[in-house]
């Protein structure tokens, strides 16, 4: 028997989400502890069980709810634009930029990753299909998109920015958002038509 009415059960499962990602944002995933997201929660570590069976997978779902933003965001400057236009596509990258702090990724070292990594069965690591769903949702909701894109490609220069912000420490720090910045061109001029 549930402790929770289904609302409750969703309102305490959204404030389980948003206060994992502030906290990762504080702390990093490993510092984190299931004491401090049940006390910002308003719940008992116990309770917090309920919803999760381990640390681990808890952190997954606040990966995953951070990632479903961006999807909102851009479904919601489809409805609002008619679609995303080469101006709007910046907006929307650097709203989520990896030099940004709406991305929590930028908050999740490579000592966090390989936790997580080593932590969570490989079925929850190499999950493409909801990886490539951010950019299928994009890529319905361009306007004056050139023919034949390949969405791997527009994926891979995502993980490529991700990847110099995560060892930005081998890199010059006063270039990376110039660096960043046409990357970012570089993926408009590979998406939209000559305007």
């Amino acid at each position: 028997m549930s402790i929770f009415t289904l609302e409750r059960r969703e309102e305490v499962q959204e404030k389980l989400l948003e206060v994992g990602i502030e906290l990762i944002k504080e702390k990093g995933i490993r510092k984190m502890t299931i004491n401090e997201v049940a006390e910002r929660t308003g719940i008992g570590k116990g309770t917090f069980y309920h919803f999760y069976s381990a640390k681990e997978f808890y952190v997954w779902d606040v990966i995953l709810y951070s990632k479903n933003a961006i999807k909102k965001t851009i479904n919601e400057v489809v409805d609002r634009n008619g679609g995303i236009d080469k101006k709007s596509f910046k907006e929307i990258i650097q709203q989520f930029s990896f030099c940004s702090n709406n991305n929590i990724i930028n908050f999740i070292t490579m000592e966090d990753e390989q936790w997580l990594k080593e932590k969570l069965p490989k079925e929850y690591l190499l999950n493409i299909p909801k990886e490539d769903e951010i950019i299928t949702v994009f890529m319905n909701g361009c306007k004056n998109k050139k023919e034949n894109l390949n969405g791997h490609v527009i994926a891979n220069m995502m993980k490529i920015m991700a990847l110099a912000v995560e060892n930005k420490e081998i890199l010059h720090k006063d270039a990376l958002n110039e660096n960043i910045d046409l990357m970012v061109e570089a993926m408009c001029d590979y998406i939209f038509e000559e305007e």
